[in-house]
């Protein structure tokens, strides 16, 4: 595939997994009113089991393409983690130090095991 329709699918991709974001943060706070900061929580841990899976399944006979426009593209969009290093100091600053720590600390576990299921999952598939 060429440079520009590349970078054209990429850049729709990146804004569907912005209103992705968007949808799943809304109802996530419509539905969860404690301090964690759970939408940018479950966004960022499922985005991480999707590109596990993406970045496995098909194994090497995965066209990358796809892998790149649905990667870099959709999850890059749906993904975020300036939100979760702003959520993180924000909680910090405003003496809910726990909230912060368990903010940062829980994604980035419940993030790596979710990617290792998404992988381990595109393996067998």
């Amino acid at each position: 595939m060429s440079t520009m329709p590349m970078i054209l699918l990429v850049g729709i991709a990146g804004a569907l997994g912005a209103l992705a974001r968007y949808g799943v943060a809304e109802w996530t706070a419509r539905r969860w009113t404690g301090r964690f900061p759970m939408a940018t929580f479950a966004i960022n841990v499922s985005g991480a089991f999707a590109l596990g899976l993406l970045l496995t399944a098909g194994g090497k006979h995965a066209l990358p393409w796809p892998r790149g426009v649905a990667g870099t593209g959709f999850l890059g969009g749906y993904t975020t983690f300036s939100t979760l290093s702003y959520e993180t100091h924000y909680l910090a600053r405003h003496g809910h130090r726990w909230h912060a720590w368990l903010n940062g600390l829980a994604t980035l576990l419940a993030g790596a095991i979710a990617a290792a299921a998404g992988i381990l999952l595109g393996r067998i598939l």
